[in-house]
């Protein structure tokens, strides 16, 4: 039940939060997250289909059945009536979750898009997530090098395709970072509504526990992405002058540079990497502050209920 208990927390947290968040949605995401909004707003209010009849089935279903379950455990002294006040009090949590389900987590991932965002402007100064890489893309799209022979040595030759390569695959992975959150969030709110339901039953809790471990993680990863694109942007621009103006390079005179470079780009590289494992290390944390904030509200119903 803890799992329940946190809700709880999170629904509370969200009352009391400053929604001004939700309006820093950035412009670029703007567009796939109105079209999620939208197609969940159609899953649950085109009661013709049958994604919406299967999901409401469930959430009465699986509603009913956990609350006998919980019920008769209680009868037969086998939980506490705190147990059995605190899991209809999250019954509740969740159908109010489940009317609001958009506003609910589009407001969860304000907040990571906000702070991540802040961090994005005190850097750059603007608020587009796809600026920093769209910035570094025209940058290493402005850096050439001078033509090439057999008789300038392989060192020369190696040293220009390890270039070319890795600046290509810096471009690439910039922009898998500055999207891949975007995409995962629209993934996990679309499957959301039919994990849901899931919290009813102790038995399948661990299956919503699983699901939310993952959209924690692209949370995180939304967070700790802009941040650490924000920090990449101002490193490559203090050793690349080529924000606005071509820059070539003389492979035979400059390899030594462009060696050094095709190392911070390599760098750059394994940095973003590391976003993604971070991010998973956060959001398996989830565990451990489950099991506190159970026991926490657990003391604090049973406090309440000696009391009236």
């Amino acid at each position: 039940m803890m799992y329940l208990r946190c809700l709880l927390l999170i629904v509370s947290y969200i009352g009391l939060a400053d929604f001004a968040m939700a309006e820093e949605l950035s412009v670029a995401d703007q567009s796939l997250n109105t079209t999620v909004s939208d197609f969940v707003r159609r899953m649950m209010s085109d009661t013709s289909s049958d994604l919406y009849s299967t999901i409401r089935a469930m959430m009465l279903g699986f509603a009913f059945i956990g609350t006998a379950w919980h019920v008769m455990l209680w009868a037969a002294n086998a939980i506490k009536q705190v147990d059995l006040v605190l899991y209809m009090l999250t019954c509740v949590i969740v159908f109010t979750i489940y009317a609001n389900f958009d506003a609910f987590m589009t407001e969860l991932w304000s907040w990571s898009d906000g702070i991540g965002l802040a961090f994005q402007q005190e850097a750059v100064g603007s608020r587009d997530p796809i600026f920093i890489g769209s910035q570094i893309r025209i940058a290493l799209d402005n850096l050439f090098t001078e033509d090439l022979d057999l008789w300038d040595g392989i060192n020369v030759i190696g040293t220009v395709l390890s270039f070319k390569f890795i600046s290509l695959l810096l471009s690439g992975v910039i922009f898998i970072v500055s999207m891949w959150s975007a995409w995962g969030y629209a993934f996990m709110k679309i499957t959301g509504l039919l994990f849901l339901p899931l919290l009813f039953l102790p038995i399948t809790q661990g299956m919503f526990q699983k699901w939310f471990q993952i959209f924690l993680g692209f949370w995180f990863f939304n967070l700790f992405s802009k941040i650490a694109l924000s920090l990449y942007h101002l490193y490559f621009f203090s050793i690349v002058q080529a924000q606005n103006d071509p820059q070539v390079y003389d492979a035979v005179v400059e390899y030594l540079t462009m060696r050094h470079l095709t190392l911070h780009f390599f760098m750059g590289i394994l940095f973003m990497f590391a976003m993604a494992g971070f991010a998973s290390a956060m959001s398996s944390g989830f565990n451990g502050i489950a099991s506190r904030s159970s026991r926490a509200m657990q003391q604090m119903a049973s406090q309440l209920m000696k009391k009236f």
